[in-house]
């Protein structure tokens, strides 16, 4: 009986490792949005990417916050893998930031509200109030 809770504990370790590989375990049970990564683009103004556990894959996405409060958000891909970071790269000279997550690169430009994803273009839209 001593060898069966050793066993059992591993079994379940080994299970929760291999999952967590493709969901966190918190985030499928809490549902709650998780900022991966966030960038200040101007002054009071941030582009944040975010994921929300979707029951097949995290729904990843751009949220913009503008200095106003006003709140732009822009659906990237409803199903990717769990993105532990994510790098951003402000690049003013095309006013976008250059977004590197799970091996994709992504890019949304600011002042156009709009995310680029292997050349298929997402408009951001406005945020509701119940959403910020």
């Amino acid at each position: 009986m001593r060898c069966f809770i050793p066993v059992i504990a591993g079994i379940a370790l080994a299970f929760f490792v291999a999952v967590s590989k493709v969901v966190w375990l918190p985030d499928m049970l809490f549902r709650k949005e998780v900022v991966v990564s966030r960038l200040a683009i101007r002054d009071g103004e941030f582009v944040d990417l975010t994921q929300r556990w979707g029951g097949d894959g995290y729904a990843t996405g751009i949220r913009h916050r503008l200095r106003s409060g006003e709140v732009w958000n822009a659906q990237g891909d409803p199903d990717m893998s769990k993105a532990w970071r994510a790098r951003m790269v402000l690049q003013t000279n095309s006013a976008s930031v250059r977004i590197l997550v799970n091996q994709q690169e992504w890019r949304y430009f600011y002042t156009l509200r709009s995310l680029s994803i292997d050349g298929r273009w997402v408009a951001a839209t406005p945020a509701s109030a119940c959403n910020r």
